[in-house]
């Protein structure tokens, strides 16, 4: 390793070390240091200029450097997370419901852990899987399935009865975290300039470009069943645009986006909204452009209302 990347490092500990970054993800907070990158260089050039750091260097012989230990510390922490999800507690239980036989379940995690570190090898995939990866780091969006199957209302009907998920709860959570594990593995397959990334996380590809990454996803993971892989891309789609979107692919696209700004403890002044009812609430205003089922956002917007969330 370059001994610039190790100085680099010292000097990013420091600003992940800020209290302003606590509750955020490895990757939010990543986001963070880029943008603070983009916003302040010019307070941040003088200071990695002098003696105690990189003297006489230029801010653009700089920034390579900062990216490359930043990725590095992220992936140090973000994986030190999700290696022990992957590997053991991911609830992998809907394979033998979905296929009726035994699936080697060792091979699967295998396969979902290498192709999650590919697509976190480019700029572009870390952004967008931020949203996902924090969503199943945070796990609030699980105890909203727990929610779904007590009230049985539209969301409950739609996973069991319109895509046929007759399953568990604790099932049913296993596909919604392989489906977001998976959500942003069309950036491996874009061509340059194809897609730039933006803060819509549904209807950012279409149905042509999709099906060919369906195809080519299940020739690389070939143990799961073509209907995870199918959902995973789905959520990728605007629900305005293709109403047989699987409800699996629907709220992951919903908690995607919702958990890409979360931030973990934050104090709720007194007669305030509460976070996610907030987030619901404004979601909903905003439906047809993010892509969203409004019905779904409805029921989520209520059981946060209900259960203070």
């Amino acid at each position: 390793m370059p001994p610039e990347v190790d100085k680099a490092k010292l000097f990013l500990e420091r600003l992940l070390s800020n209290p302003m970054l606590q509750g955020y993800t490895p990757l939010q907070r990543e986001e963070q240091i880029l943008q603070l990158f983009s916003t302040h260089a010019s307070q941040l050039a003088p200071l990695l200029k002098s003696n105690e750091f990189f003297p006489g260097k230029s801010w653009t012989t700089l920034l390579p450097i900062l990216i490359q230990a930043l990725f590095e510390l992220t992936d140090r922490d973000l994986w030190a997370i999700l290696e022990p999800f992957l590997q053991s507690d991911l609830s992998l239980s809907f394979l033998s419901f979905l296929t009726k036989q035994a699936v080697p379940e060792v091979q699967v995690r295998a396969q979902l852990i290498a192709l999650l570190k590919d697509i976190l090898q480019s700029p572009e995939g870390r952004r967008v899987s931020t949203g996902p990866l924090t969503a199943i780091q945070q796990g609030g969006c699980f105890r909203y399935i727990d929610e779904i199957f007590e009230r049985k209302s539209y969301i409950h009907f739609e996973i069991t009865k319109v895509q046929r998920l007759r399953m568990s709860k604790e099932e049913i959570k296993g596909i919604l975290a392989v489906t977001l594990l998976l959500k942003s593995a069309y950036v491996l397959y874009i061509s340059e300039g194809m897609h730039t990334y933006t803060d819509r996380i549904a209807g950012v590809i279409q149905g042509p470009f999709a099906e060919k990454v369906i195809r080519a996803l299940q020739k690389r993971i070939p143990l799961l069943p073509v209907s995870i892989v199918e959902s995973a891309i789905h959520a990728n789609m605007s629900f305005g645009e293709n109403r047989f979107i699987e409800a699996t692919a629907r709220l992951a696209s919903i908690f995607a986006s919702r958990y890409r700004t979360f931030r973990a403890g934050l104090r709720v002044d007194r007669g305030a909204d509460t976070p996610d009812k907030s987030w619901f609430n404004v979601a909903r205003k905003n439906y047809k452009f993010y892509g969203f089922d409004i019905k779904m956002l409805d029921e989520l917007y209520m059981i946060a209302a209900e259960m203070g969330w």
